[in-house]
């Protein structure tokens, strides 16, 4: 039994003892130039050793690890804000805000393009000529007129998606337009 006790407290004095570390850097250049540093006098070599600077470390003690302490568990907090559908109410605002925009800047496009190819087909009844860049733009926007139509039906099909979306996870009905 008292060798027990004697080994516990042994060991007891070793844990909690703090060992000090003292470490020694040696620094030297080779021929080339070439600077080296080593912790180990043994890995200079001996041709340069004498030549070597030593920086001496000061004594560092090392911190014994504390026993954790234990912490009152931490509630999670709810968010700031309320989700709907897993984003904030200011991203619906946001999103609805930007197609909306998008589909008028697209309608306002078509409504000027439609009207610029009206004007030029009545003039050329009317046997108005025309300039080689205004008939390259009236060819240019019968083209576009019929892409960007497909792409505002397209963007009024999200609009919709994105009103279904919204209303299904209670977003306002100020928000959504409805």
């Amino acid at each position: 039994m008292a060798k027990i006790i004697l080994l516990s407290i042994i060991c007891l004095i070793t844990v909690i003892h703090v060992p000090v570390v003292l470490a020694d850097i040696y620094e030297w250049t080779d021929e080339k130039g070439n600077i080296h540093v080593v912790d180990d006098i043994l890995n200079v070599p001996a041709k340069y050793r004498d030549k070597v600077k030593i920086y001496k470390e000061k004594p560092v003690e090392i911190e014994r690890r504390r026993p954790v302490e234990e912490r009152p568990e931490q509630t999670i907090s709810p968010p700031s804000e309320e989700l709907f559908g897993n984003y904030p109410l200011e991203w619906w605002k946001a999103e609805f805000e930007k197609i909306k925009r998008d589909i008028s800047e697209l309608e306002k496009t078509i409504s000027e393009q439609k009207r610029y190819v009206d004007v030029f087909e009545r003039g050329r009844r009317l046997g108005q000529t025309y300039t080689k860049d205004e008939i390259e733009a009236y060819d240019q926007y019968k083209k576009q007129i019929t892409e960007s139509e497909a792409r505002l039906k397209e963007l009024k099909s999200e609009f919709d998606e994105l009103r279904r979306k919204a209303a299904s996870y209670g977003v306002p009905r100020s928000i959504r337009g409805d």
